[in-house]
């Protein structure tokens, strides 16, 4: 249980309901992936879950910045065109872009290819930062 300086998934800004009780916890951007066309997914929590980020909901607007206006975020113009959907059907990823939030980080093997996570335009995280171009990629 939280103590007075900590609060519950459920009032945190970052955390959106998905169904009774659980939710998507939205406070960091996606990590970059090992592979191309990866889409990024919100971890989830219970309600009454609690960690050290919790920003009150009535305190922030933060997590209010889609990624269609966050500036870290790029869609092409077509929209992502994957040869492997996955879990994700055709009209997700003509809305989605790729966020460049984070840089790839060094890893031990030489030659590593970096890539970011796909991300639909309306997601959003609790690093977002207002655009101030359109985003989308010619």
């Amino acid at each position: 249980m939280p103590n007075a300086n900590q609060g519950r998934c459920a009032d945190c800004a970052y955390w959106e309901l998905v169904r009774p009780n659980e939710g998507w916890c939205r406070r960091h951007s996606p990590t970059t992936p090992d592979a191309a066309d990866a889409v990024a997914h919100w971890p989830q929590s219970h309600a009454e879950q609690w960690c050290g980020d919790f920003v009150a909901s009535h305190r922030t607007s933060a997590p209010a910045i889609t990624c269609e206006s966050c500036r870290f975020w790029r869609q092409p113009e077509a929209g992502l065109q994957p040869v492997d959907r996955g879990d994700r059907i055709a009209s997700w990823w003509s809305n989605a872009g790729l966020c460049h939030r984070d840089a790839p980080k060094p890893n031990a093997a030489p030659g590593q290819r970096a890539y970011w996570a796909a991300t639909h335009r309306k997601d959003r995280c609790g690093f977002a930062e207002a655009r101030t171009d359109t985003g989308v990629e010619n």
